[in-house]
């Protein structure tokens, strides 16, 4: 385990505690196959992946205190990105363009950034209920 410099900051505690925590595939960001469906690139790092509806939503932060980007990259081409606040809910900006398999993100120094995504062909599709109104109503 690698230790902390004399007068290491709360940040760099924190930042050696996640890493010491996680390894390159976290098990919760596997397929069955053990095939990564998210991978990144950049000084940040990933908090919390989850589903919600339709969208995945991805919080990260910058961990190096300076402006970056970090490159997040999907098993699935990208159709739509949106930046969220900490609740999941569109703030401000519209829907962010995506191109392909890959997403970049510009982050602030120790800036925490949530996004959420739509992939393409990976949606659930819904029947049309108006098709079978005279079955149901009667």
């Amino acid at each position: 385990m690698a230790t902390l410099a004399t007068g290491a900051t709360n940040l760099d505690q924190l930042s050696l505690a996640a890493r010491a925590f996680h390894d390159d595939l976290h098990p919760s960001l596997a397929t069955r196959n053990g095939t990564s469906f998210l991978w990144m690139n950049g000084n940040a790092w990933l908090t919390c992946v989850r589903k919600r509806g339709e969208w995945l939503v991805v919080r990260l932060f910058e961990t190096e205190g300076c402006h970056s980007i970090a490159t997040l990259g999907f098993l699935w081409a990208v159709e739509k990105a949106q930046v969220v606040n900490l609740l999941g809910e569109p703030i401000g900006t519209p829907a962010v363009a995506a191109r392909g398999k890959s997403f970049e993100v510009e982050l602030q120094p120790c800036q925490i950034a949530t996004l959420r995504f739509l992939f393409q062909g990976c949606r659930t599709e819904y029947p049309d209920l108006d098709a079978y109104r005279s079955v149901w109503v009667g």
